[in-house]
């Protein structure tokens, strides 16, 4: 059970503190159905956080059945972990030399006249249309497919780590509801503050969890 844990943490962390979600999140509670929408889209990204690392746990399952490293699942899900932290990595990398961007997103103009819909679309760029969240979300499941543990204990543990890797739209969803008046300001703050340390933010996370799946795939080739 702990190493289902070191593995979840800090995939967890990295959802949680992922910019573009948090960021969309907040604008969407300044949209037109403000409440309806943050529902939708809270919904939607627990639900794919959810599912995606079981979908994870299918594709350790196929690497094993084919025989890639003689039947080994410690074998296939340390080249597994070894290939999505050098990803990480690279992706932290590219995000050091990334310019500072200076344009507005067109997307923001857009989100105030969003209905259920659209932002249900727009929830899909946070976890299954984001190549880095995808990752790590597959590598939670390949990870949590090799400990042994039984399925009830494994559902259980990715419902406590969806919660966990959501708690920031849940936060968002449940100060737009018991907030009062102050809540649009201080959501309006944490937004400009996400948006003017983005590339900080990311290069810090998922560097460090890139550098965590390549110490973990390493280990478990030389183990």
């Amino acid at each position: 059970m702990g190493d289902l844990w070191a593995a979840m943490l800090p995939a967890a962390i990295a959802i949680a503190l992922s910019p573009t979600g948090i960021i969309e999140m907040t604008l969407i509670l300044f949209s037109a159905r403000a409440r309806v929408n943050a529902i939708v889209f809270l919904a939607s990204v627990m639900v794919s956080v959810f599912v995606l690392p079981l979908l994870g746990a299918s594709v350790l399952g196929v690497m094993v059945q084919s025989g890639t490293d003689a039947g080994s699942p410690s074998g296939a899900l340390g080249w597994l972990l070894i290939g999505l932290g050098v990803l990480l990595v690279l992706f932290a990398a590219g995000n050091i030399r990334k310019p500072v961007g200076t344009t507005r997103p067109a997307v923001i103009d857009k989100i105030a006249n969003m209905g259920p819909g659209a932002v249900f679309l727009l929830s899909l760029t946070v976890v299954w249309l984001n190549p880095i969240n995808a990752l790590v979300l597959i590598s939670v499941g390949s990870q949590a497919a090799a400990v042994d543990v039984s399925t009830a204990t494994l559902l259980l543990s990715l419902a406590v780590f969806t919660v966990l890797a959501s708690m920031p739209f849940i936060a968002v969803a449940v100060l737009l509801v018991w907030g009062g008046e102050r809540a649009g300001a201080t959501l309006d703050r944490c937004r400009r503050w996400l948006a003017d340390h983005d590339r900080i933010v990311m290069v810090t996370v998922f560097g460090l969890l890139g550098l965590i799946l390549l110490a973990q795939g390493v280990a478990l080739r030389l183990g």
